[in-house]
């Protein structure tokens, strides 16, 4: 009997899509709960498969539908048909109703029901073949994306986390902000969801102000957001970084600082002891880092290019051959 395997695609709710290929006449799902395009953090006590047309479930005593972790069966359940219609339209649902209601995290599972038992009402012969999804249920919370916007003057703005599902704070979270990867302060956290997204925030009072040139890292310590349907998913460590563009950049001997490269090392001279000095590739990436101590500093330049170095907040451009 040829296996139908379901593609998932990812949407905001939590039943998508399913692609599939199935032999000629066969009875084929177009939705499911689960899939391998969006990490499972509901429940998996009950899974459903859609279908386009009114459905039924064969009688019998076998169980029917079953998950699988490498191969070893972890849950299994009976399918119920729940069909619905009106003008001009069907929906059958498989219903899939499992012991467990939610599977160990950090891993990757299967979800099969048996050939034949599912069959098309208007026509009882079409049924189904084998049906094989496969979804993960995560170890830890998924970063969607990060965003994060301060005022030109370096005062105020906000930092934002986004993860692909709906989340609530751990406690009373709270956030470290570096500068130069030294801490400099601590901002609570604010916790909250948004069309099937998670959001974390922490905003900057027009109190705090960002030095020019300075690179700065906000830092999400790891446990702060959990999943909002499983309280055992939470977030990695997750950070940011971000900058004050300059409203000058210096040359490479200002302000009595002097910057020069020599045979691939850029050297600091004029910095005062105890500033710290870090480097910079044009994109903001932070390349490496030192404390002055009143004596000419070098930093290896990884290569040819032009840097931007920071001497205790002040930005200067030098060009590495």
């Amino acid at each position: 009997m040829k296996t139908l395997h379901l593609l998932s695609l990812a949407a905001a709710l939590a039943t998508w899509p399913c692609a599939a290929q199935a032999q000629e006449g066969g009875l084929v799902p177009t939705q499911c709960d689960v899939g391998m395009e969006r990490p499972v953090y509901h429940s998996t006590e009950e899974i459903t498969l859609s279908f386009d047309q009114a459905i039924g479930v064969r009688e019998t005593e076998e169980l029917k539908a079953f998950i699988y972790q490498d191969g070893k069966t972890v849950d299994m359940a009976d399918i119920r048909a729940q069909n619905y219609s009106g003008n001009g339209w069907e929906e059958g649902l498989a219903v899939m109703r499992f012991a467990n209601e939610f599977l160990p995290k950090g891993h990757t599972y299967t979800l099969k029901v048996n050939p034949g038992v599912i069959h098309s009402l208007a026509d009882p012969d079409v049924r189904n073949g084998e049906i094989s999804v496969s979804f993960t249920v995560p170890g830890h919370l998924g970063r969607h994306s990060v965003g994060h916007e301060v005022s030109t003057e370096g005062r105020q703005g906000r930092a934002t986390f986004y993860f692909e599902t709906e989340t609530e704070a751990v406690g009373s979270p709270v956030a470290v902000l570096l500068r130069d990867e030294v801490e400099i302060g601590s901002f609570p956290v604010s916790v909250t969801y948004d069309w099937g997204l998670g959001q974390a925030m922490v905003g900057f009072s027009s109190d705090y102000s960002f030095d020019d040139g300075a690179r700065y890292t906000l830092v999400l310590p790891e446990g702060s957001v959990s999943s909002r349907y499983r309280s055992d998913i939470t977030n990695e460590e997750e950070r940011v970084c971000f900058g004050i563009t300059p409203t000058s950049i210096g040359t490479a001997a200002s302000g009595g600082v002097a910057v020069r490269c020599d045979e691939g090392t850029i050297w600091i001279s004029g910095a005062k002891a105890g500033e710290r000095i870090t480097l910079y590739g044009v994109d903001g990436t932070a390349l490496g880092s030192r404390t002055a101590d009143g004596q000419p500093t070098g930093i290896a330049a990884p290569g040819a290019g032009v840097f931007i170095v920071s001497v205790g907040g002040r930005a200067y451009k030098v060009a590495a051959r």
